[in-house]
C-alpha cells in the first residue's frame, strides 16, 4: 500500500509538473509573439509614413490587435505567479503606452517641418518604448525559465527521495514508479515537441501562402471567404479585411455566379479531392474596379470538423492571353498576305486584316506605287456584316482621300506617326470632316475610338490604316501596338506587290523591245542581204541599178544605226546618264537647223514646211544639239502623218519664265483615247501611217526635255492635226534675241 501511495503521489507530481511545464512553454511562446507584434506594428507605422500605403496602416492595426490578444492570454497563463503578474502589469502598461505613441505618430503623417520634427520625436520615443517592452519580455522569459529550472530541480530532489523510499520499501515498487516516471516524461517531451512542430508548420504554411504570387482563396461550405492571401489581394484589388467573411460572389461577374455555385456543390458531393488546371475550363474573375479578367484555377477539397473547406489556387492569365491573341492575329495575317493576289485583291485583303482581331472596321488609304502629294491616294474599306455600316464604308471609300482632307489619316501619312484617339467626340468628328454628308457617314460608323497608323517602308509612308472600334470598345496602347505591327506587315505586302507589278511591266517592256528590235533589225538585214545577193548574181545590171542596191544597203545600215542610237539614248535616259551640255542658246538657230534637215523631204512629199517666230524671244538654257534631236522627232512624225498639200509649222512663243517651241501639223491627228499613250515606248497609232518607225522617238524626246527641266505635251483631234509643245526654261540673264535679224 505504501509503495502504491508513493507511486501515486509521484505520478501526480509528474502530471502536475507536465501541465506546469506546458503552461510555462505557452507563456514563453506568447511573450515572443507579443514582441513580434510590437515590432510589426512599429514597422507598419514607419512604412505607412514613408509610402502612405493604406495596407501598412491596416497591418499596424492588425498587429496591435494581435498584441492585445497575446496580453490577454498571458494574463490567463500567469494568474498563479505573483512575480510574473507584476512583470505582466508593467508590460501591459508599456504596450498601452506604445500603442498611444504609435497612434499619435500616425496622426502626424502630414504637415510641415514642425510636424516632421514631432514625428521624428514620436518615432524615437516609440523606439525607446519598444526597446523597454523587449527588455520586459526578456525579463519575464528569464523569470519563467528560472521558475522552470527551480521546479525541475525540486522535482529531481523529490525523485531522489522517492527513489530512496522506493528502494527501501521494495524493488518492485521502484520498478513501477520508474516506469511510470519514464512514461510520463516521454509523454511530456513528445507533447512539447509536437506543439513546437505544429507551430513551426503553421508558421511555414502561413509564410508560403503570404508570398505566393498566385491567388489562394479558401471558402467554407456556405461559400464564404475564410482565407485571402497577398497574391489574391494583388489580383483582385481587395484587401483580406475587405472580403473575409463575405460570399465568394464578390469576386465573380454576376452572370457566372449561379454556374459557379452549382459547380462547387457538385464538387462537394463528388469523390474527387481536387480539380486541376488541365481538367478545368478557364474562369472569369472580377476585380474591385469592375474589370473582368481571365484566370486558370485549381480547386481542392478538405474535410474538417466544421464541414468541407474549398481552396482555389488562381492565376491571372490576362497578359498571356493578350500575347497569345497577338501572336495568333499576326500568324493569321501572315497566312492571308502570303496568298499571291493581284494589287486590287491584295489591298482588299489588307483592309480586312484588323477585322475583327483589333476593331470592327478598317479603312486603307494607299499611294499609287509612289510617294508625294502629286500621287493619287487609293482608298479601300473593309467589308462589314451590318448592311447599314457596310453602306457607310462603301460611301466613304467612294469619296476617297485627298491631300487637303481634314481626315486624320492625312496628318498620319505626312508625319509617319501612329495615333490613338481613345474617345471620339462629336466635336472631334466635326473638326475632321468636310461637310454634313461626310460627317453623317462617320457618325453612321458609330466608333467611339479610333486607331490611325501609317504604312511605312524604308522610312517613308506609303499609306495609312484607320481602324474603328466596335460599340462599347475603347482602344488602348496594346491595341495600338498590335495595329502598328499589322501595318508593318501590310506595308511590306503592298510594297512586294508593287515590286511584282513593276517586274511584270519590265518583263513585258523587255519582251516588246526584243520583239520590235528583232523585227526592225530583221527587216533591215533582209534588205542588206537581198541587195548584196542581187549585186553578186546580176552581172549585167546597169550602173543606176547597182547604185540603187548600194543605196538600199546604206539606208538599211543607217536605219540600224539610228535604232541602236535610240535604244542607247533610251537606256541612258532611264538610267539618268543622258549626256547633255546646257548653255544659253538662241531659239532661231535650233529651229532653222531642224527645218533644213526636213526641207528636201517636205518638198518631196509636197508638204508646206513653215517656220513662224515672233519678233523677239529670250534665250533658253539648253543643249542645242539635243533640242534639235527632239524637234527632229516631232517634225519627222508630223511629216509622216501629214498628207500631200498639208502644212507642218515650226514656231515658238514667249511663256514668261519659259519659251515654248511648237510643231503644228494638219495631219491625221490622234484619237482622244490614244493621246495619253503617245510618249510611251514602242507605241504606234493603229492604221494612221503607211510607214512604221521604232516607236522610241517620242519617249526619247520626253526624256531629253525632262533632263532640261522642261515639259512636253500634245494636243490633238482626230482628223484635225496635232500640236506638240516643248517648254524650255529661260536663261538666267534673260538675254533677248531679235528673231527677225
Amino acid at each position: 500500500m505504501l509503495v502504491a501511495a508513493v507511486a501515486a503521489r509521484s505520478a501526480s507530481d509528474f502530471v502536475d509538473n507536465a501541465d506546469w511545464a506546458s503552461r510555462v512553454h505557452d507563456a514563453r511562446a506568447e511573450l515572443r509573439a507579443l514582441d513580434n507584434d510590437i515590432d510589426h506594428a512599429t514597422n507598419g507605422v514607419d512604412a505607412f509614413l514613408t509610402t502612405h500605403d493604406s495596407s501598412y496602416f491596416r497591418r499596424y492595426r492588425a498587429s496591435m490587435g494581435s498584441a492585445e490578444g497575446h496580453l490577454a492570454q498571458l494574463t490567463h497563463l500567469l494568474t498563479t505567479d505573483p512575480t510574473g503578474r507584476r512583470g505582466l502589469d508593467t508590460l501591459r502598461a508599456l504596450v498601452a503606452f506604445s500603442a498611444n505613441e504609435l497612434s499619435h505618430t500616425l496622426a502626424l503623417r502630414t504637415g510641415g517641418a514642425a510636424a516632421a520634427d514631432a514625428r521624428a520625436a514620436r518615432i524615437a520615443a516609440s523606439a525607446a518604448i519598444t526597446e523597454r517592452i523587449e527588455e520586459t519580455v526578456n525579463e519575464l522569459d528569464e523569470h519563467e525559465s528560472s521558475l522552470l529550472a527551480d521546479r525541475m530541480s525540486t522535482q529531481r530532489t523529490q525523485e531522489h527521495v522517492v527513489w530512496f523510499v522506493v528502494f527501501l520499501l521494495a524493488g518492485g515498487a521502484v520498478g513501477v514508479a520508474l516506469a511510470t516516471r519514464r512514461s510520463i516524461r516521454r509523454d511530456l517531451v513528445r507533447r512539447t515537441r509536437t506543439e513546437e512542430a505544429l507551430r513551426a508548420a503553421e508558421a511555414k504554411f502561413a509564410g508560403i501562402l503570404s508570398i505566393a504570387a498566385d491567388g489562394i482563396i479558401s471558402v467554407n461550405e456556405r461559400q464564404e471567404i475564410v482565407h485571402f492571401n497577398r497574391g489574391a489581394e494583388t489580383i483582385f484589388g481587395y484587401s483580406a479585411d475587405d472580403v473575409i467573411g463575405k460570399p465568394l460572389d464578390v469576386l465573380l461577374p454576376e452572370r457566372f455566379a449561379a454556374t459557379h455555385h452549382r459547380r462547387i456543390e457538385e464538387f462537394a458531393h463528388s469523390p474527387e479531392s481536387a480539380h486541376y488546371v488541365e481538367s478545368r475550363p478557364e474562369i472569369i474573375g472580377r476585380r474591385r474596379n469592375g474589370q473582368e479578367f481571365t484566370a486558370e484555377a485549381s480547386v481542392s477539397k478538405l474535410a474538417t470538423a466544421d464541414g468541407p473547406l474549398f481552396t482555389v489556387v488562381l492565376r491571372d492569365v490576362t497578359e498571356r492571353k493578350r500575347i497569345e491573341h497577338r501572336e495568333h492575329a499576326l500568324a493569321e495575317a501572315g497566312s492571308r498576305l502570303a496568298i499571291p493576289l493581284d494589287q486590287s485583291a491584295r489591298l482588299g485583303t489588307v483592309a480586312q486584316l484588323p477585322v475583327p482581331i483589333v476593331g470592327a472596321w478598317c479603312m486603307l488609304d494607299v499611294l499609287e506605287e509612289d510617294e508625294g502629294e502629286s500621287t493619287p491616294l487609293h482608298r479601300v474599306a473593309s467589308v462589314h456584316a451590318d448592311p447599314d455600316l457596310n453602306a457607310a464604308l462603301r460611301a466613304l471609300e467612294a469619296r476617297g482621300l485627298a491631300y487637303d482632307s481634314a481626315e486624320r489619316a492625312v496628318d498620319v501619312l505626312r508625319t509617319g506617326t501612329a495615333e490613338l484617339i481613345a474617345h471620339v467626340s462629336d466635336s472631334w468628328l466635326e473638326a475632321h470632316t468636310h461637310d454634313a454628308e461626310h460627317l453623317a457617314l462617320w457618325r453612321r460608323l458609330g466608333s467611339g475610338s479610333l486607331l490611325v497608323v501609317p504604312l511605312r517602308i524604308e522610312g517613308r509612308s506609303i499609306g495609312t490604316m484607320t481602324i474603328g472600334a466596335a460599340p462599347g470598345q475603347v482602344f488602348g496602347p496594346d491595341d495600338l501596338a498590335l495595329a502598328v505591327t499589322l501595318a508593318e506587315r501590310a506595308a511590306l505586302a503592298i510594297d512586294n506587290a508593287w515590286h511584282l507589278r513593276r517586274a511584270e511591266r519590265a518583263i513585258a517592256a523587255r519582251d516588246r523591245v526584243l520583239g520590235v528590235v528583232s523585227h526592225d533589225l530583221r527587216n533591215a538585214l533582209n534588205a542588206i542581204t537581198m541587195s548584196a545577193q542581187s549585186l553578186l548574181t546580176s552581172l549585167s545590171m546597169t550602173h543606176d541599178a547597182r547604185e540603187r542596191l548600194v543605196q538600199n544597203i546604206l539606208d538599211a545600215g543607217d536605219w540600224m544605226q539610228r535604232l541602236m542610237r535610240d535604244l542607247l539614248d533610251l537606256a541612258n535616259i532611264e538610267a539618268g546618264r543622258l549626256s547633255i551640255e546646257i548653255q544659253n542658246e538662241a531659239v532661231t538657230p535650233i529651229i532653222e537647223a531642224t527645218r533644213e534637215m526636213f526641207a528636201t523631204r517636205a518638198r518631196a512629199q509636197r508638204v508646206d514646211l513653215r517656220v513662224e517666230l515672233p519678233a523677239r524671244l529670250p534665250m533658253v538654257r539648253a543643249d542645242a544639239e539635243r533640242i534639235v534631236q527632239v524637234l527632229a522627232n516631232l517634225v519627222g512624225n508630223s511629216l509622216k502623218y501629214t498628207s500631200e498639200g498639208g502644212i507642218v509649222s515650226i514656231g515658238a512663243r514667249n511663256g514668261g519664265n519659259e519659251v515654248v517651241l511648237v510643231v503644228v501639223d494638219t495631219g491625221a491627228g490622234i484619237a482622244a483615247h490614244d493621246v495619253p499613250h503617245v510618249f510611251e515606248r514602242f507605241w504606234h497609232a493603229k492604221g494612221s501611217s503607211p510607214t512604221r518607225g521604232s516607236g522610241l522617238g517620242l519617249a526619247i524626246a520626253q526624256g531629253i526635255v525632262a533632263a532640261h527641266g522642261g515639259r512636253i505635251w500634245v494636243e490633238s483631234e482626230l482628223g484635225a492635226g496635232s500640236t506638240f509643245s516643248v517648254a524650255l526654261p529661260v536663261a538666267a540673264s534673260a538675254a533677248w534675241v531679235d528673231e527677225r535679224a
